[in-house]
């Protein structure tokens, strides 16, 4: 397809479609990769995009990015921007500013980056650049044309040649469209073309890019990896090599021998020992990410950790397994997914996991131990492993595995809410919460924080522009179900409005934090932890003044939750239950419109006031 065509078919898409739609800022022309093997070490990437700019908001979708490290090289580049059908500006290799910086306390990644633009609108970028592979590779590139969900591709390729007798497997997923596969000269071409993908505008619980987005895993059956040379035709044949990176690894000098047993061995408990070395492990240890070499796979060895005192999550994960083999308790190294639940069975891939855990085996249940954060209590599962698939190497194999989740009915949030309200309009609020399970996690570690940290986080919860709290008490009970109590009294001026002879009382002390999905979406909507919130209100009116008005006891139900307030007066006080149930799950689009009005019902609750009147 020629440029001034697909130009047209833009101008088209602009006036009408998808791009109108969402106001989009930039439209990916062609995203084309050329990926090609030579042998089990050398491989060329050959990359061309063209993107039409639309406004200043969409020049960063037509920068030049890309990392290198000891394997791979970046050898040339072409950059030009066009318009009117002539080329503008035109930018190579010298005009690239690269970097070593990174997050990472150590890796051998240098970056590389373009930012060019151009004054008026709309202009194209075309770019072109080759990566080079000298040294070995676990997997080919991933296809994901769809990087960004706000923005279209209008056409997408991906060819991989191969010599003939070259292995490889590929899992093709959010998108049916099959490869074109011929043989030619001793090569093997496989070739995958995507077209017209739409973008997505971003909303309130949106489901993961990984679910939604089209995308291609591959890689080659035989690899050689700095030096390593492994199989990833399975995952059982892929858990070997990983097993063989961390044979070892696991040998503790003789002072952590003695400090383990020293903890230990007067323990009877078996579950007591693992709290007392996972204790240990988030004193004496802080976590640094570190993607050196094969680092990025292979953890540090247990004698490193304990010397320096620090490690990623996969060498404090190796540090505690060891030590746990110290005193007698086997344990699984465990790699896992933190933004994506699903790892494919079917599909040994590295770029599906991104984090490392630890699991030991256990008759009372099986604890998952998250060791780069041990305020998190012991077995605990967080929303980024909770229900999650997992590949857990065993005995020189590796299985995927799913980790349990807390049942939406488990995850609650009872709050006691008592309030009085003085005839000058000073409200005394005493606040009493539990949060259980997956409900406490945004709280865990906060009763380690100082009093004057846990007033302000406090204060950010409280609907009150200000409020004096006081008397502040939590307490953490850190077991696989976990849970926080709170406690704390809180004086506000301003909680309640006054006009003439009325006070306004607000039905919420807490601000609003419920996001809701537009009307209309093409998107399924996505929750991913349900819970249930019970809240128990009082409020003492002063002396002199009577009730005028208070929310009437309502309900309502949807596909996705319910709501129930239930209210009542006696002598003086108001009494108002409300009990709001979100579940978790992937709700059709269609359903948008019926949890749209089942948000707004909850607002506009939330936003009625109890009024009194001065007698």
């Amino acid at each position: 397809m020629n440029r001034r065509i697909m130009t047209l078919l833009v101008l088209l898409l602009l006036a009408g479609g998808p791009a109108a739609i969402y106001g989009q800022s930039a439209v990916v022309l062609l995203d084309s990769t050329h990926v090609k093997v030579s042998s089990i070490t050398a491989m060329t990437t050959t990359h061309y995009k063209s993107v039409m700019v639309l406004d200043k908001s969409g020049a960063k979708y037509a920068d030049f990015i890309c990392a290198t490290n000891s394997t791979r090289s970046l050898k040339n580049l072409k950059y030009n921007i066009l318009q009117g059908g002539k080329t503008r500006r035109s930018f190579g290799k010298k005009d690239i500013v690269s970097t070593e910086l990174s997050e990472n306390m150590a890796d051998d990644y240098t970056t590389h980056y373009l930012e060019a633009g151009y004054p008026t609108y709309p202009y194209t970028v075309e770019m072109e650049y080759q990566i080079e592979y000298t040294d070995g590779y676990i997997s080919m590139p991933t296809f994901a044309p769809a990087y960004y969900m706000d923005v279209a591709v209008m056409k997408a390729v991906y060819h991989l040649q191969t010599p003939e007798n070259t292995g490889y497997s590929y899992k093709a997923v959010n998108t049916g469209s099959q490869p074109l596969v011929y043989t030619e000269k001793g090569q093997k071409h496989t070739i995958w073309k995507l077209e017209v993908l739409k973008p997505y505008k971003a909303d309130a619980f949106m489901p993961p890019a990984e679910s939604v987005l089209p995308h291609v895993y591959i890689v080659p059956h035989n690899f050689s990896y700095y030096k390593t040379q492994g199989n990833s035709s399975s995952w059982s044949e892929y858990g070997k090599w990983q097993w063989g990176l961390m044979e070892g690894r696991d040998i503790l000098p003789d002072k952590l021998k003695k400090i383990v047993h020293n903890l230990t061995d007067t323990i009877p408990a078996r579950r007591d020992k693992i709290r007392a070395l996972y204790k240990y492990l988030g004193e004496n240890t802080r976590y640094v990410s570190i993607q050196l070499g094969l680092g990025g796979l292979q953890p540090m060895s247990a004698e490193e950790v304990y010397s320096y005192g620090f490690g990623d999550c996969k060498a404090l994960s190796n540090y505690l397994k060891a030590m746990l083999k110290e005193c007698g308790i086997e344990s699984n190294y465990v790699e896992i997914n933190t933004n994506n639940p699903v790892i494919f069975k079917d599909h040994a891939s590295t770029l599906q996991t991104n984090h490392a855990i630890l699991k030991v085996p256990d008759p009372h249940g099986d604890l998952w131990l998250e060791c780069t954060n041990t305020d998190i209590p012991l077995g605990f599962l967080h929303s980024g492993i909770a229900g999650h698939d997992a590949v857990v190497y065993s005995n020189g194999s590796a299985a995927i595995e799913t980790l349990p989740d807390y049942p939406d009915t488990t995850n609650i949030i009872n709050t006691d809410l008592r309030i009085e309200v003085s005839e000058e309009g000073v409200s005394s609020i005493t606040v009493k919460e539990e949060y259980l399970n997956s409900c406490s996690a945004s709280l865990l570690g906060l009763s380690g924080l100082d009093k004057n940290r846990q007033a302000d986080f406090v204060k950010g919860e409280i609907a009150a522009p200000s409020c004096t709290v006081s008397e502040m008490e939590i307490r953490e009970e850190e077991n696989p179900n976990p849970a926080v109590h709170l406690s704390y009294n809180a004086t506000s001026a301003d909680f309640i409005s006054k006009s003439g002879n009325r006070m306004f009382i607000p039905l919420s002390v807490f601000r609003a934090s419920m996001s809701r999905p537009a009307k209309e979406r093409e998107l399924d909507i996505y929750v991913r932890d349900g819970h249930v919130w019970k809240q128990r209100i009082t409020i003492g009116l002063p002396s002199g003044y009577r009730i005028e008005g208070i929310p009437k006891s309502t309900g309502i139900s949807c596909c996705m939750g319910h709501f129930k307030l239930i209210s009542e007066t006696d002598e003086g006080k108001v009494h108002i239950e409300i009990e709001r149930s979100f579940s978790s799950g992937t709700y059709s689009s269609s359903k948008a419109g019926e949890i749209w009005e089942f948000f707004s019902f909850i607002e506009k609750i939330y936003n009625q006031k109890i009024i009194i009147c001065r007698i």
